[in-house]
């Protein structure tokens, strides 16, 4: 597949030539089309007055192919319309992509694929037709059915659903980045009816429907699906794809695809019967959880009647040989009788979760040239460091306690006999929400829960055998269950501070872990909606979720492994924390320790992190003009319109007085998990998450902000980039 971002205006049609096309047919045909042609742009054009030949229609197979279980067979979600006047889905291809994104190949013109294989992209492509008088808008959407059914069901997008063959995939990896991009005219596969114009068509990578279009009368193009096969789908199984344009149901053809058989399952000698293979296959594949599908065996697998499972971390029968993937019961050599000593945990992890067994390709997440080298000196951080021995004390739950232990192997997050791909909740006691569950990713992994105390104090912990929310996993490391690390007071950006006592909802302020946040839901005279919701259900370039003054949010919605393209929109959905192109394992980027020098603009991508929930409306101008979704009415200012008067130009943000270009948000909230710790010795703390970096100076020995109550203005006294603030209001 060749795509080009840049589009061409298409060339429409004369009314005259469209109307002598529809006089010299004598009754609605499919033309017939020259062999594919490889390089894009073909000279081969289409005869319109062929009669159709029937063999370019592929029959079904009359030999019924295994089929899934029929709990799980797609019943029809739409009744299908009629299909607008002139308007044919006239041929398809489906090609192949390798794991890098290499495309194979394109396929072959109107032939079935048989050799679908679970988790590999597919590019399903089709070409359409408008040989009708006017223009049609479409819809593209893929549907698919089970081979010899009438029963067609829509292919979910982005995610796989338990139960269901086919997603529609975006082609870099698993869930993570949605694209549709346009198919340029130049790299439309084949040509159209006799003097029909080709107009750009469209690619989707995860979202189906894809983008509607307008294809012209007497005009052609190509839509391309990105689809991949899931875990619960039967080798050999057949099943046919169609592309439904929306108020039209085109069902000229249908692709054709079936899976190849199941790979022969590999088992260590010492087992009981296994067929050893010249080169290494994958020796399970990982299933969806709730799965209802029993996969495909092959004929000496041990077991007669093989049994659904959900994984091999979870599947404990006698009839199967899942535990022998990581335990050798007479020949181990490492603990846990694990089949060697692997050292870290991470190299028997990576047996199938690089991309060969398992959904989620973590190996290539820590090989990503792009992300930094962690530096602990200065705090910088970018991956959790699975991937290099530890002292981990395997079996030890407590081995963090009160000591400088901190390390992240891969079971210090994940129980592997217990961890599933279920989402993480919000969980409410008493009508308030009290933070998130722990995911199925680290499901049944140790953590360490609190029982808060007074502001800004330490609280109780505990340790629990299996954490009940996400964040007290997290407290296993960042808090001061354990001994954090030590560091200059001169760099108050780098200290490691316990997050336990700074999302403690006694607090001023605090992003909302364990309890929503303190920041007053002002309405102000003649609105109905809360400043604070407005903010929240505000839009920006880089929105992800819409959170309310009343919710909970997870620790894993600012810290992952994915930028911010890649995040999925459910907020609660399976994440992870191993690396990050972004300092702090952050899911975006976030300016926060180098100041702007003189005549740098602000740019919005420098703080994607905080617009994927806030809105961006505050800082769209440097108007001074109070906005509904802003308590503070310069926040455009500060970041877009500081004059350049200052003393210094770029600089540390740890440096007490710095500052001659725009603000970064960090300098007001210098500590964003909550207001506990400022950067300036003695300050007070404040609500609203304002806690003032070094660099902000107090003014003849006051630093202070009182924050604006509604209707009320706020004022501040400070001295920041040279510009002195007496009793400020705002």
């Amino acid at each position: 597949m060749t795509t080009n971002l840049s589009r061409r205006a298409a060339p429409l049609f004369g009314a005259a030539l469209v109307v002598a096309a529809l006089l010299a047919a004598v009754s609605p045909v499919i033309p017939a089309v020259s062999a594919l042609d490889p390089t894009p742009n073909p000279v081969t054009t289409i005869s319109p007055d062929v009669t159709p030949d029937p063999s370019a229609t592929v029959a079904p197979d009359p030999t019924p192919a295994p089929t899934a279980d029929p709990t799980a067979a797609p019943t029809p979600d739409v009744t299908p319309q009629p299909a607008a006047p002139g308007l044919h889905v006239m041929h398809y291809w489906v090609g192949k992509q390798d794991k890098a994104g290499i495309l194979l190949d394109h396929g072959t013109l109107d032939t079935p694929r048989t050799d679908l294989q679970p988790y590999v992209l597919n590019l399903v492509r089709f070409q359409l037709v408008n040989s009708g008088t006017r223009d049609i808008e479409v819809t593209p959407t893929l549907r698919f059915g089970a081979s010899g059914s009438s029963a067609f069901d829509t292919m979910p997008a982005l995610d796989p659903v338990l139960g269901v063959p086919f997603y529609v995939a975006n082609d870099e990896g698993h869930t993570f980045r949605t694209r549709t991009t346009p198919i340029a005219v130049g790299d439309l596969r084949l040509g159209g009816p006799s003097g029909a114009s080709g107009v750009d068509g469209e690619y989707s990578g995860g979202p189906n429907p894809a983008k509607s279009l307008t294809l012209p009368a007497g005009s052609f193009t190509e839509i391309e699906f990105g689809v991949r096969v899931t875990g619960d789908t039967l080798a050999l199984s057949e099943w046919l794809l169609r592309l439904d344009l929306g108020a039209a149901t085109v069902g000229n053809i249908d692709a054709v695809v079936a899976l190849g058989p199941a790979p022969v399952v590999v088992i260590p000698p010492n087992q009981k019967t296994g067929v050893r293979q010249g080169a290494p296959v994958p020796l399970y594949r990982l299933k969806q959880p709730g799965s209802g599908i029993t996969p495909g065996r092959a004929p000496n697998q041990i077991g007669a009647n093989p049994p659904t499972y959900l994984s091999p971390h979870l599947q404990y029968t006698l009839a199967d040989d899942s535990c022998a993937a990581c335990h050798s019961a007479h020949r181990a050599t490492g603990q846990m009788l694990l089949q060697a000593n692997f050292t870290p945990i991470s190299t028997l992890c990576f047996k199938c979760h690089d991309g060969t067994g398992a959904n989620a390709n973590i190996q290539a997440q820590y090989a990503n040239p792009l992300v930094p080298a962690n530096n602990a000196a200065t705090a910088s951080y970018y991956v959790h460091p699975a991937t290099t021995a530890s002292n981990h004390q395997a079996g030890n739950l407590a081995e963090f306690a009160g000591v400088s232990n901190r390390h992240s192997e891969c079971t210090d997050c994940h129980q592997p006999h217990l961890a599933d791909a279920t989402s993480s909740v919000q969980v409410s006691v008493a009508g308030s929400s009290v933070g998130w569950s722990a995911g199925g990713p680290i499901k049944g992994a140790a953590g360490v829960a609190v029982t808060n105390g007074a502001a800004n104090t330490a609280p109780t912990y505990a340790l629990v055998e299996q954490a009940t929310y996400e964040y007290q996993l997290c407290f296993k490391c960042h808090s001061g269950y354990t001994t954090l690390p030590s560091r200059s007071a001169a760099h108050p950006s780098w200290l490691a501070r316990d997050k336990a006592i700074e999302l403690n909802p006694a607090n001023l302020s605090f992003h909302p872990i364990e309890a929503k946040g303190t920041n007053p839901n002002f309405i102000r005279t003649g609105q109905t909606v809360g400043v604070m919701d407005q903010n929240l259900a505000g839009t920006s370039t880089y929105k992800v979720w819409t959170f309310t003054s009343t919710s909970t949010i997870r620790c894993a919605n600012c810290h992952g492994s994915s930028g911010q393209t890649q995040v999925p929109a459910n907020a609660g959905a399976a994440s992870d924390t191993h690396a990050s192109v972004n300092r702090g394992v952050l899911l975006s980027a976030y300016r926060d320790r180098l100041l702007k020098p003189r005549a740098q603009v602000y740019s919005e991508g420098e703080f994607a992190l905080c617009f994927m929930c806030h809105t961006n409306t505050p800082f769209l101008n440097t108007s001074s003009t109070l906005q509904n979704t802003s308590n503070f009415r310069y926040h455009g200012f500060h970041m877009r319109g500081i004059p350049n008067t200052g003393t210094y130009g770029t600089g540390d943000i740890d440096v007490d007085g710095i500052g001659a270009g725009n603000a970064l948000c960090a300098e007001c909230h210098f500590q964003m998990h909550g207001s506990t710790y400022t950067g300036n010795v003695g300050a007070a703390q404040n609500g609203r998450l304002v806690n003032f970096a070094p660099d902000v100076q107090p003014f003849n020995g006051v630093l202070s902000i009182t924050p604006r109550n509604g209707n009320t203005a706020g004022r501040c006294t400070l001295l920041c980039h040279t510009k002195e603030h007496s009793n400020l209001a705002y």
